[in-house]
């Protein structure tokens, strides 16, 4: 019997993917752990704490930039590089966590908008990430600027938008189909790259 917090946690968090939090009831989710309802509350003491600790595992740990890539000194084309296997990394790692189900990519982009329309800090947190991840692009672009990698009239924070923003767009197209591929990535990035060299 699955009854480490651990284990509630990750059939909590498909349950809130795949159901929405309304749609989600703690019976549900003790019965996907295999424990009865109020055995839940030895580990949790309500559903609004079960889910906020889900978000927190779920959505913002693991949309953190730290936990795609180590810090470094790198070309741009090697962060690139880099960029695609730490997002690679974070889509098997979520998917390795509900082991014999299947999470569709759509189920987890609902359930990250759903976090945020919920719990304003959630969203504030996400944009947080997402500045975060967007800085760590311009300071990589910098870098190739005066490494002479890419142009010098290469705008850095129009740049680094694009690259974030072109892996955003693509993750909500593709999360109607099976989400989106290295390849695709790979294949936007590096011609995108090509436009700033000499």
């Amino acid at each position: 019997m699955k009854t480490n917090k651990s284990e509630i946690l990750k059939e909590a968090a498909y349950v809130f993917a795949t159901r929405g939090y309304d749609g989600a009831s703690l019976s549900q989710i003790g019965d996907a752990v295999g424990i009865q309802k109020s055995s839940l509350f030895a580990h949790i003491k309500s559903k609004e704490e079960l889910y906020r600790v889900v978000v927190e595992e779920f959505i913002l740990k693991q949309q953190d930039p730290s936990k795609k890539f180590e810090k470094g000194c790198y070309s741009l084309s090697d962060f690139i590089k880099l960029y695609i296997e730490g997002v690679v990394k974070t889509m098997v790692a979520l998917r390795a966590l509900f082991d014999y189900r299947e999470l569709k990519s759509i189920d987890y982009l609902s359930f990250i908008l759903q976090a945020c329309k919920k719990h304003q800090d959630c969203a504030d947190r996400m944009i947080f990430i997402n500045e975060k991840e967007i800085n760590l692009w311009k300071t990589m672009i910098e870098h190739a600027k005066e490494t002479r990698e890419i142009r010098a009239d290469v705008d850095a924070d129009f740049t680094a938008r694009m690259f974030r923003y072109s892996f955003s767009g693509m993750s909500y197209l593709f999360s109607f189909k099976d989400g989106v591929t290295k390849d695709e990535l790979e294949n936007i990035f590096y011609k995108f790259y090509e436009t700033l060299k000499e």
